[in-house]
């Protein structure tokens, strides 16, 4: 038997240009004899679904189709196994618009970390840019934009600039392969974001090289064979992929790290992934995960579901859906 329950996780102190996160809703499954977990955790602005829709399709009797849920498509997948204790990769450390920058550049460096992506909004990018100039140049900065600017703005801003980023994400307010081609002869190497919305287009953008970086957030695109589709695609075009994480427990990371390490190796090399919302959580949540020395780290061990009880805002409730219930046994 199958059950599943609602939980609400805090998220602390992160704030971009547009919204301040308060919390994460996800969907937790658990098989009564196995204590076999699953985590569902659509990420609003990201995903079409909402926890609210999963829940109603285990305790429904109808057929769905589950890809038109990518969240849910992507808990159900599991095709990444391995006989090791741990595993890690590399990551950069996510600062967003409410935090010190220096003081976070210097308290992580001091932890071995050298890439950091900078939330900025319209009203401090300015500001924020000329702070950096100060850093050490082996220090390498993403900066995000937060999607606040017009395809003309966005050309001037990126003539304008005269610092050496990684990369510039999510500056154009529009993501459309029509936007983008008019971005296509910066000087700047641009990265995207995957959300719902500009998933349409990612293939022409790919095909047409209009891109340095691809940030991929697994439960964007569904079954984990997707991502792997993707990340082909991207190295077949010269493009660098890497995975991002969002707001969800031990479980979610083990998974967006397994899939890190399939593009560590896809590339073959070690890949600066996007693990900063490890900063943002709470760490009874993410038992086993750990950051060191430029790497987040994850150890497999027994998942204690106790240990959440505090964010449980429903007791655990029977699954019906006959459907579901195959794919959870295969899962």
């Amino acid at each position: 038997m199958y059950e599943y329950s609602n939980y609400k996780i805090p998220i602390y102190n992160l704030e971009n240009s547009k919204t301040k996160y308060k919390f994460q809703e996800i969907i937790l499954i658990k098989s009564k004899k196995s204590q076999f977990l699953l985590e569902v955790s659509p990420l609003k602005g990201f995903n079409n679904e909402s926890v609210k829709q999963i829940e109603e399709i285990l305790i429904s009797k109808k057929t769905f189709d589950i890809s038109k849920y990518p969240s849910f498509e992507y808990a159900l997948s599991n095709y990444q196994k391995t006989d090791k204790n741990n595993i890690s990769v590399k990551s950069s450390i996510l600062i967003a618009n409410n935090e010190d920058i220096m003081k976070n550049i210097s308290n992580f460096c001091n932890l071995g970390f050298n890439t950091f992506k900078i939330k900025v909004s319209k009203n401090d990018y300015l500001k924020k840019i000329e702070l950096l100039k100060s850093i050490n140049s082996s220090i390498n900065i993403r900066i995000d934009f937060n999607n606040e600017f017009s395809t003309e703005d966005s050309i001037n801003i990126l003539n304008n600039i005269n610092y050496n980023f990684e990369f510039i994400e999510g500056i154009l307010n529009i993501e459309s392969i029509k936007n983008y081609r008019l971005l296509k002869d910066s000087k700047h190497n641009l990265c995207l974001d995957i959300n719902s919305k500009n998933l349409l287009d990612i293939d022409k953008i790919i095909k047409d090289k209009l891109l340095s970086f691809i940030a991929i957030k697994p439960k964007i695109l569904g079954d984990e064979r997707n991502t792997q589709t993707l990340a082909k695609e991207c190295q077949k075009n010269n493009i660098k992929s890497y995975i991002s994480s969002t707001f969800e427990t031990q479980i979610g990371f083990n998974k967006s790290i397994f899939l890190a390490k399939y593009l560590d190796d896809l590339y073959n090399e070690e890949i600066i992934h996007g693990f900063g919302t490890y900063n943002f959580l709470e760490k009874s949540l993410l038992e086993g995960i750990s950051l060191n020395k430029g790497y987040i780290e994850s150890e497999f061990s027994e998942i204690d579901i106790k240990n959440l009880s505090i964010y449980q805002t429903t007791k655990w409730k029977k699954i019906v859906n006959l459907e579901i219930i195959e794919k959870l046994k295969n899962a």
